[in-house]
């Protein structure tokens, strides 16, 4: 009895599993409902990578943070190093190295340099040809642009001269209320 029990239970069984499955494969509405919803998915990922890279290019900068007037003052070694090729191009260099200056030099201190002290040596110069030596001196006056350019500076230069403004920037200034003695400690 035992048998004819256990040979009827796995026969229905047998016939209730496999009749589902030869039906499901004859059906492709949920091979197509999957497929559909990977497509979403993957329209969705697409969106938030497209997302994140929009919200990346719009976050400041990690060093200088969000640019000002003056962050965008600093000067950068690839600045520099690029403009170099324009002011050989140019014979009027004195104009285009006027700012890129190293050592500290102000505008007294180019003043001096180029415009006075040629002037000076040009006329207490004891030779009989001026003209000649006025060239000369220029040609000097030409060779210290260039040495105390910071076109000849390596990146510690332009890190001194970025500090340098910063200092000029920050600096007191008439008017000023931060200070210790106007606070009152």
């Amino acid at each position: 009895m035992f048998a004819q029990c256990k040979s009827y239970l796995f026969s229905l069984s047998n016939n209730l599993f496999y009749t589902p499955l030869k039906a499901r494969s004859f059906h492709t509405t949920k091979v197509l409902q999957k497929r559909h919803s990977k497509d979403i998915k993957r329209k969705n990922l697409m969106k938030k990578v497209s997302k994140l890279q929009q919200e990346k290019s719009q976050k400041p900068n990690v060093i200088t943070g969000v640019p000002t007037k003056f962050t965008d003052s600093f000067l950068r070694p690839s600045q520099v190093y690029a403009s170099t090729a324009a002011v050989r191009s140019s014979k009027s260099s004195s104009e285009n190295n006027h700012q890129y200056r190293n050592y500290f030099l102000d505008q007294k201190d180019e003043d001096f340099l180029f415009n006075i002290t040629p002037t000076i040596i040009t006329e207490n110069s004891t030779q009989g040809n001026q003209e000649k030596f006025k060239l000369k001196e220029l040609e000097k006056v030409q060779m210290i642009k260039n040495l105390t350019s910071l076109h000849n500076a390596n990146s510690k230069s332009i890190l001194l001269y970025n500090i340098q403004l910063a200092i000029k920037e920050f600096a007191r200034k008439e008017g000023d209320t931060g200070s210790a003695e106007v606070q009152g400690n």
